[in-house]
Parts: structure tokens; sequence; C-alpha cells
């Protein structure tokens, strides 16, 4: 048996032969962005490039609110938006052929558009959305073991534009020793994870940028953990599209396996919610007539969330590493 590489003879090895092209390692197939060698294989997305934008109606003012929407500049504004992906989760109907593709869309919080100063909303509340190409997914706040009482909603936009790009060459990694040459090359890296329904309903298939890494270079060892992807709930499945989908992060450390921790939301204790709830500058439920408040009124505020239920499946991993120049 050869003697084992010194951490530092194995860093030097693998950056130099990752550096020199993937290609003639073991596990790798390298592919441009207009298909793969593999047949089937779907070319690496450049969520760095990758942008959702919607330009809105011309604003009416809500009958009760005054900032209802955030909007500052009156009857007629119209709002151009540019968000980024976070990840791409696409649903297939393995009896019907429908695939639906949901998209994690890039926070930003609560805000007044578009003001000279007091841009953000108090109490404050994270604005993330799951989008298809014609629907708005829930983003669930309870756990897994509860239902919600809500559906998708059609896009109510003047105009959308979905713009998906890609690496212009990439490398599949389905080995250890890949991704971590791939990872001390500083290449982007990415992850694509397949979930098959044991019945054969569905297939999901998850694309996301990996973020967060770790390797034990001497033993070959890596562990994914990184998110937010959108994760759809296949018991809320109507064959098309689910009902609602859960904000969660992945990690594994082999090829077959894949842990899911899933969002929820929190009641903050009595004594939490005189500050967390506490108005600070411009109401979003300001009412145009305080006598006259609409039914319900006000809103609940937004609860925190918290990542706090794990979910494990049998899954087919394999990685994506952009040839970058």
């Amino acid at each position: 048996m050869p003697p084992r590489s010194t951490r530092r003879e194995f860093l030097r090895t693998s950056a130099a032969a990752a550096m020199a092209g993937a290609a003639g390692g073991t596990g790798c197939a390298r592919f441009a962005s207009n298909g793969s060698k593999t047949a089937g294989s779907q070319p690496m997305i450049d969520f760095d490039r990758s942008f959702f934008m919607w330009t809105s109606k011309p604003y009416e003012p809500h009958p009760y609110y005054v900032n209802d929407g955030g909007m500052v500049q009156g009857a007629g504004s119209v709002r151009d938006v540019r968000i980024l992906y976070e990840a791409r989760c696409e649903i297939r109907n393995d009896a019907t052929g429908h695939v639906e593709e949901l998209y994690l869309l890039h926070p930003c919080l609560g805000e007044y558009t578009i003001p000279k100063r007091d841009f953000f909303m108090m109490p404050s509340k994270e604005f993330r959305v799951i989008f298809t190409r014609t629907h708005a997914i829930p983003i669930a706040a309870r756990p897994s073991t509860e239902t919600e009482q809500v559906a998708p909603r059609q896009h109510n936009f003047a105009a959308t534009r979905f713009t998906t790009r890609h690496h212009g060459r990439s490398t599949r990694i389905t080995t250890a020793q890949g991704v971590i040459e791939a990872t001390l090359a500083g290449k982007p890296v990415n992850a694509r994870t397949v979930i098959r329904d044991a019945p054969g309903r569905y297939t999901l298939t998850l694309e996301y940028p990996v973020r967060t890494m770790n390797l034990n270079v001497e033993e070959g060892l890596f562990q994914v953990d990184t998110g937010p992807l959108p994760f759809p709930d296949m018991k809320a499945w109507d064959g098309a599209r689910p009902s609602r989908a859960f904000l969660s992060h992945v990690a594994f450390s082999r090829f077959d396996f894949a842990e899911f921790i899933l969002r929820r939301e929190v009641e903050p204790s009595a004594e939490d919610k005189k500050w967390l709830f506490q108005v600070r500058g411009k109401w979003r439920w300001e009412l145009r007539d305080p006598k006259s408040p609409p039914p319900g009124h006000p809103p609940r505020p937004p609860w925190p969330a918290v990542y706090n239920e794990t979910m494990r499946f049998g899954a087919a991993s394999e990685f994506l590493a952009a040839e970058v120049a």
C-alpha cells in the first residue's frame, strides 16, 4: 500500500490537476452550455447572472390603507423589479410528463418604494417569493405535519421575464475526489439533487449553488451545507403544482442521500411582541379613515422564522463545476 500523501502535497497536486482540467480526472465529464456528453443532462445554471423581472400594473391606491404596497409615488406609478434566482426546483409528473419549475428568488426586506429616506417598514418582514412561470407558490409558515389554507396565486403583473443564463463550459462531477479538486481550484460549483417518488408519481430535481463546502482532504471526504432552496410540499401537490413549498437548506456527504431542514414561523412571547411589533416611522397599515377600518384590521404582524424540522431522502446528487478563465 503506497504511503498516504501529506496535506500539503495533496493540496498542491489536487489544485494542479483541477486547474489542468477535470475532464481527465475520475468521475468527471465536460459539456458545453448547449448540452452534455451524457444524454439528458442540462447545462449548469449561472445563478449570479440569472434573474426574474416584472413590471407592475399602474398603482391603484388602496381604499383603506395609506401605505399599501409601500408605493410612495402615488396613483399610476409603475415599478420595474429585478431579483436574482437563488435556486431552482423542477417537479416532473412521471405519469403525464408535465413539468413545473419553481424558482426561489433572492430576499429583500419590506420597504417603501421609492422614497428619499425611511425605506424600511417597521415592524420589518423578509420579502421572499417562490415563483413558477405563471404562479406564486406560498412559502410554508407551519411544519409539514400541519396543513395551511393557502393556494398558488396567478401572477398579477403587467409583464414578466425569466432570464436563465448558463455557464459556457462546465464539468459534471460524480466522485468525492472530483468535488475536492474543483473546490480547491476555486471553481463555481452547483449541486443537482434528484429525488424520485417511490410509487413513481413524480421526480424532483433541485439545482442550486454550493455556497458552503466542507472538506477533509486527507480522507477524501466532503460535506455540502447550503441553501436556501425551494422544497415543494408534495402532500399538497395536485399533479401540476403544490399549494405550498418550504424554505429549506440541504446537507449531504455522499451522492445517494440528502437531508433537508425546513423553515417555519414561531410565535414570539408576549414580552417580545412589545418591541418586535412596535411601529417606528410610517405604519404599513395606516388607515385613510380611522373610523372605517376593513375587516380583520390590522393584519397580524410577521412572526420570526426558524429552521426546525428535518427530512431525509435517498437521492441522486451530482456536482457541476464551471470552467472559468
